[in-house]
């Protein structure tokens, strides 16, 4: 439209065109592409370690004097309260 003109809302600038700050951005993303398989990762080395306790705890038990008291149900509901802490 011309300037002046009626239903005109005015001039719009042109948009910045410079670098800006989308270098820190870029490496925030930099460090998620990285961080994200190594904790992915570490969770699956956890997991596999928890279950290779459990299944070596269930193989090879370890003697003890508490004999007279009644072994705890386990559940996957139990273990799953037991790890990651959720209500039974």
């Amino acid at each position: 439209l011309d300037a002046d003109q009626p239903g005109g809302f005015g001039t719009i600038p042109l948009p910045q065109l410079d670098a800006g700050p989308y270098l820190s951005y870029g490496l925030q993303w930099l460090a998620f592409g990285i961080m994200a398989p190594l904790g992915l990762g570490y969770f699956l080395w956890a997991e596999l370690r928890e279950r290779r306790k459990a299944k070596s705890e269930t193989e090879h038990p370890v003697e003890d004097d508490t004999k007279a008291q009644p072994a705890p149900s386990h559940t996957p509901s139990d273990k799953l309260a037991d790890r990651y802490g959720r209500s039974r």
